[in-house]
C-alpha cells in the first residue's frame, strides 16, 4: 500500500537519484529565475512572465509533491522581493512585513503557489495515466498552467485582500493578448520536449543504470559531511559578503556626500541579499552538475562490472559489490544476511536441443526475475554459463527467505522452453561476519549440491552448524 501511495505522488519510473537531483535543480532554477530577468523577460514589444515554468516541469516529470516544493520556493522568493519598501501597493500584499496582515500575505505568496504546484501536479498525474493521446493531455495541462496560476493568485487576493478590488475574472483580462499566448505556447512546448526526452527508452534505461550504480557506489559518510559543510560555509560566506558590500557602498556614498536613510540602507541590503541568493542558486546548479559528473563516472565504472547478456553484475562486479556491502552491514541479530547460488536445471540439454539463442533468452529472463525478486534487498550477479548468485544485504529470517525462494522457483516455471518450462536449483547460506567470499561461495555450492540431490527444481537453505558438520564429513 505504501509503495502504491508513493507511486501516486511521484512519476512512474522516476528513480530516486534522478528525482533528487532534478528536484534540487528545479528549485535552484526557480530561485535563479525569480531573482533575475530570466523569470520576467522584457524585450520590446514582448513582456513574458516565466517564473512559474519550473513548477510545471516538476509536476510533469516528477509529481505533485515535487511541484509543491518548487511552488513553495517560488512563493518564498516572491515574498522576499515584495518586502522591499519601493514595491507598489499591489505587490506589497505579498509581504508579511509590508501588508499589515502577515498571515494573509503568507497564504497569498506561499500558500497560493504551493496549491498551484499541488493542483498542476495532480493534473499532470491524470494526464500521464491517460492510455490514449497522452502527449495531447500533457500539452493541454501545460498550456493552461499559467492561467491556473493566475486564477489561484487572483482568487487569493480577492479572498484575503478584498480592498484591492481584484477577483478571479482579473486572471482572464489578458488571456488573448500576444504576450500571454506566447508564454502559454512556450510553456506547453517546453514541457512536451522535457517529457519526451525524459521518456526516451535509452534515457530511461540510463536512469535505471545510474540508480543501480548509485546503490552500488554510495559515497562515504565523510563525503556527505564534506558536502554539507561546504554548503553551510558557502551560505555563511555569502551572507558575510552581502554585509560587507553594503557597508562599503554606504561608506563610498558618504564620501560623495550622499547619506542613506535607514529605509534606503535596508533596501540596499535587501537587494544585495537578493543578488547573492541568485548567485547561490547558480552555485547550486554548478554543484549539482559536478555531482552528476561524478555519478556519470561511477555509472561507467558500474557498466564495466555488468554481464553483457543479462545486465546483472559479472563475477568481478558482484564480488566487489558484495565485499563492499559486507563492510557496511550491521549485526544481523535473529535475522541473517544470506548468499544464494542458483543454476538452471539441465541447461546443457536446453542449448543442445533448442540452440544457444534460446538458451540466451532463458538466461536473460531468469536474470530479470532475480532482479525483480531481490530488488532493494540484494545484489544479483552471473558468474558464467547458467550460474547466478545473489547477496542479500537486508537481514531476513529463515522463514521469509523460504517464502521468497518458493515464489521464485514457482516463477521460473512460467518461463517457456519448447513444450515445457524452465526449472532451477538453488542453495542459500547465512553469511558469517569476517568470512571470506571464497568460503561463503564454497558453503553455498555445497547447499546447491544438496538441493540437486533432492531432485532439482528446488532449493536448500543451510545453517552454520549443518554446513560445518557436512564439511567435516567431507
Amino acid at each position: 500500500m505504501g509503495k502504491k501511495l508513493r507511486m501516486i505522488w511521484t512519476a512512474d519510473g522516476c528513480e530516486r537519484p534522478f528525482r533528487g537531483y532534478l528536484l534540487a535543480g528545479l528549485v535552484a532554477i526557480e530561485l535563479l529565475m525569480s531573482f533575475s530577468f530570466l523569470g520576467y523577460i522584457h524585450i520590446e514589444p514582448v513582456s513574458l512572465t516565466t517564473a512559474y515554468i519550473p513548477i510545471l516541469v516538476a509536476g510533469c516529470l516528477l509529481g505533485p509533491l515535487d511541484a509543491t516544493v518548487v511552488g513553495v520556493a517560488f512563493g518564498m522568493a516572491s515574498m522576499w522581493k515584495a518586502s522591499a519598501s519601493y514595491v507598489s501597493a499591489g505587490d506589497a500584499v505579498f509581504s508579511p512585513f509590508s501588508s499589515g496582515q502577515p498571515l494573509a500575505s503568507l497564504l497569498l505568496s506561499v500558500g497560493a503557489r504551493a496549491l498551484f504546484g499541488l493542483l498542476i501536479g495532480l493534473c499532470y498525474l491524470a494526464a500521464r495515466h491517460r492510455p490514449r493521446h497522452r502527449m495531447f493531455w500533457i500539452g493541454f495541462v501545460s498550456f493552461f498552467g499559467k492561467t491556473l496560476h493566475s486564477v489561484l493568485v487572483y482568487a487569493g487576493m480577492a479572498l484575503l485582500f478584498p480592498e484591492l478590488g481584484l477577483g478571479v475574472g482579473s486572471a482572464f483580462h489578458e488571456f488573448f493578448e500576444l504576450n500571454n499566448l506566447i508564454a502559454m505556447v512556450g510553456s506547453a512546448a517546453l514541457c512536451l520536449i522535457c517529457w519526451r526526452i525524459w521518456n526516451i527508452h535509452a534515457f530511461r534505461r540510463y536512469r535505471r543504470r545510474m540508480a543501480a550504480s548509485d546503490r552500488a557506489y554510495r559515497p562515504k559518510s565523510s563525503a556527505r559531511i564534506f558536502r554539507i559543510a561546504a554548503v553551510t560555509l558557502m551560505t555563511l560566506f555569502a551572507g558575510a559578503v552581502a554585509i560587507y558590500f553594503v557597508q562599503r557602498m554606504n561608506v563610498m556614498l558618504r564620501q560623495h556626500d550622499i547619506v542613506l536613510s535607514g529605509e534606503a540602507y535596508v533596501d540596499l541590503m535587501h537587494l544585495q541579499i537578493q543578488f547573492l541568493l541568485g548567485i547561490l542558486s547558480l552555485t547550486l546548479l554548478v554543484l549539482l552538475t559536478l555531482i552528476f559528473v561524478q555519478r556519470y563516472a561511477a555509472y561507467h565504472s558500474y557498466e564495466a562490472h555488468l554481464d553483457g547478456l543479462t545486465g546483472v553484475f559479472n563475477r568481478s562486479g558482484f564480488f566487489e559489490t558484495m565485499e563492499r556491502a559486507m563492510r557496511r552491514l550491521p549485526p544481523a541479530g535473529a535475522a541473517k544476511y544470506y548468499f544464494i547460488i542458483l543454476d538452471v536445471d539441465r541447461f546443457k540439454q536446453i542449448n543442445d536441443r533448442y540452440g544457444h539463442p534460446e538458451g540466451d533468452r532463458i538466461l536473460y529472463e531468469i536474470a530479470a526475475r532475480l532482479e525483480t525478486t531481490f530488488e532493494g534487498i540484494g545484489s544479483v550477479g552471473r558468474l558464467g554459463g547458467d550460474e547466478f548468485v545473489v547477496f542479500l544485504h537486508l537481514a531476513l529470517s529463515r522463514e521469509r527467505l523460504d517464502a521468497i525462494l518458493f515464489r521464485l522457483m514457482e516463477g521460473f516455471h512460467q518461463i517457456a522452453c519448447g513444450e515445457s518450462t524452465v526449472s532451477c536449483s538453488a542453495g542459500a547460506v547465512p553469511v558469517a561476519a569476517g568470512e571470506s567470499s571464497d568460503e561463503i561461495y564454497r558453503r553455498a555450492d555445497a547447499a546447491l549440491y544438496r538441493a540437486k540431490e533432492n531432485g532439482r527444481d528446488g532449493y536448500w537453505i543451510a545453517g552454520y552448524e549443518r554446513m560445518e558438520a557436512e564439511a567435516e564429513r567431507a
